[in-house]
């Protein structure tokens, strides 16, 4: 035996080595959390099976509830006989589930029954798996962590306005990304799923944001000017935030869902002091220099979609690949596929 030497000025008795496989072996006991009573389980294996429990008939009459899980006897004694046996070392994973018969909000009948999900394998007291008579290791990897993501274009580095572009993303745990990109002509578009893209003005209205002065007083700092002849240079060529009506007929003197991109021009501004308008929204500053995004998107010549339900049925059509729209589908597609579904979409504590 060769002798050892240590050259340390700390003798190294005073630190033994730790368990290296104590991460992995502590992390599966906290995964199958088979020391614990079934009511006091809260994460790992149980967490799984309450997200995907309970699951209802499309009619509402019947629903499958998950009660618990257990494990039963190993095929294999031990870790090693599986391997002599080019087995592999897993144990039969029982779940209890209820199934309730409902007639309106009464329950008709209720009957549980155990089942054998499936064969769940076992890790070995060296912190692998085996699979087939052959050792595996789980191996961690890095991913895209949940929530929201902010980053430079790297394909296109400037518009030909001269601004840097970005690309943002919306990265769930569970469910469709959505990402947001500008063109070279500073247009936003939003791309659902990986499919094809849509106008960021058809994806807001889909969501409820239905009229331009919505969406322009959402992303635009706003302010009230007055209408008189000594404010005519602080009007001409600012951009109207809300549709400008005439106090006296109720007639719209400027549809904004029609002239939103176009601004004030002094033929509009006579006539404004004509009806006797005392105040218009416009927005503050210079956006065409300052932030072009949203006028240019609303300029675009694709954007001709004017309500909610025109804006579900364009992402229905562009999703699902097909001309022909039912509209309830329509309504509920965007819900389902993004917002409201937490049993497909879902940003976790982390993207939250």
């Amino acid at each position: 035996m060769i002798e050892q030497k240590n050259f340390g000025k700390i003798s190294s008795k005073k630190l033994p080595l730790p368990n290296l496989l104590d991460m992995q072996q502590q992390s599966f006991k906290d995964f199958l959390q088979l020391d614990k009573k079934p009511a006091e389980r809260e994460n790992g294996l149980e967490a799984v099976f309450k997200d995907v429990f309970p699951i209802e008939s499309p009619d509402g009459h019947l629903t499958l509830d998950f009660v618990k899980y257990s494990l039963g006897t190993p095929r294999y004694a031990t870790p090693a006989e599986a391997t002599v046996r080019d087995g592999t070392y897993s144990a039969p994973l029982k779940v209890l589930l209820r199934l309730t018969e409902k007639d309106g909000n009464k329950i008709k009948k209720a009957t549980e029954q155990e089942i054998v999900l499936c064969e769940l394998p076992l890790m070995t007291d060296a912190g692998c798996f085996v699979f087939n008579g052959a050792e595996r290791v789980v191996v961690s990897q890095m991913h895209r962590s949940p929530g929201i993501i902010f980053e430079e274009d790297e394909e296109k580095k400037q518009s030909t306005l001269g601004k840097k572009l970005y690309v943002a993303r919306i990265i769930p745990y569970r469910g469709a990304w959505v990402e947001f990109n500008f063109d070279l002509m500073n247009v936003l578009w939003v791309r659902i799923d990986h499919k094809k893209k849509v106008l960021a003005s058809t994806f807001l209205r889909a969501c409820g944001l239905e009229t331009n002065a919505q969406i322009i007083q959402t992303f635009y700092k706003c302010e009230d000017v007055a209408i008189k002849p000594s404010e005519i240079d602080n009007v001409i060529g600012r951009y109207v935030a809300e549709d400008i009506i005439d106090p006296t007929t109720g007639e719209v003197l400027w549809n904004l869902d029609e002239k939103a991109t176009i601004p004030v021009d002094d033929k509009l501004f006579q006539t404004l002091v004509e009806k006797k308008v005392k105040t218009i929204k416009v927005i503050s500053g210079k956006p065409r220099q300052d932030d072009p995004a949203i006028l240019a998107t609303l300029e675009h010549r694709k954007d001709s979609i004017r309500t909610c339900a025109e804006a579900q049925a364009e992402i229905y059509k562009k999703m699902r690949g097909q001309d022909f729209v039912v509209k309830e589908q329509a309504e509920h597609f965007l819900d389902n596929l993004v917002f409201d579904n937490t049993r497909r979409y879902d940003l976790s504590r982390v993207g939250r």
